[in-house]
């Protein structure tokens, strides 16, 4: 990561600057957005509300509604699990078939590890459409779309919205790095504290996570993405700007079979060489 997550449809809602894109898909009979780009949504139940426990009364006839706090965000970016279309570099190595099914392992991995952070709004942003009925739960995540025209604009605006929304540390992760726990997610966010930015750097020259505690969209235009130069240009332009940035140990996407076996992760079952 940085890696190409896919652009997402042509139904997504603008913003001005013409990266915002908001699909909220909650149950419709517990959760009611009442404005996309205000912080206040109707919660119908008793139900922990997307994302996080923060509820606030609002103005309102004993309506109450889930009041934007300055808390941290995690941002997961994922691809809607397509045979052919996902993970193709792991489906040399195993087939089609068997890499979405490797796939969808690393999904509900990177679920659990963002289950487990206590007080953070989670983002989860798909590629192609909005699942409602996948095993990411509608009461803990935030489901949107990605738009943009490329990586950077789809990650620019996703931060964007984050920060639009009062978070006041974000962080942004793909969906295919076995080494991102709840622990490593948890050192970024405290990292943000004392520095401006956190960078997870990745061995093939990208990076699995970044974050930062106030926009910094020149992170996200004119980069070479899906090559090796996105990590070195990213510190370079941070240190230009003379931002502090905070280093995670390098880790490796799981790109190829190796990088599945190099984590200690057995083979699924039916797989055959």
């Amino acid at each position: 990561m940085p890696r190409d997550f896919g652009r997402g449809g042509s139904n997504g809602s603008r913003h001005a600057s013409g990266l915002i894109f908001l699909h909220f898909h909650f149950l419709p009979e517990r959760h009611v957005a009442t404005n996309v780009f205000g912080p206040r949504r109707r919660i119908g139940d008793g139900r922990k509300p997307p994302c996080n426990d923060s509820v606030q009364p609002g103005v309102g006839r004993g309506i109450t509604y889930l009041a934007a706090m300055p808390q941290p965000a995690l941002i997961v970016m994922v691809k809607n699990p397509i045979a052919g279309r996902t993970k193709t570099r792991l489906a040399q190595d195993v087939g089609d078939a068997m890499a979405l099914h490797m796939y969808g392992i690393l999904l509900r991995y990177t679920r659990d590890q963002a289950l487990g952070l206590q007080d953070a709004t989670c983002y989860l942003y798909y590629s192609d459409h909005v699942a409602t009925d996948d095993d990411w739960p509608a009461n803990r995540f935030v489901k949107l779309l990605q738009v943009g025209q490329d990586l950077g604009q789809r990650m620019a605006g996703a931060f964007e919205h984050a920060f639009a929304h009062g978070h006041d540390r974000v962080l942004i992760i793909g969906s295919d790095c076995p080494g991102v726990t709840t622990e490593l997610l948890e050192e970024a966010f405290a990292s943000l504290t004392d520095h401006d930015v956190v960078v997870g750097p990745a061995n093939d020259g990208g990076y699995y996570l970044l974050g930062m505690r106030r926009p910094q969209p020149f992170l996200f235009t004119d980069m070479p993405w899906s090559t090796s130069e996105v990590l070195e240009e990213t510190l370079a332009r941070t240190q230009v700007q003379g931002l502090s940035t905070y280093q995670l140990p390098y880790l490796s996407d799981v790109d190829h079979l190796e990088d599945w076996l190099g984590y200690g992760w057995a083979l699924p079952e039916g797989y055959t060489d």
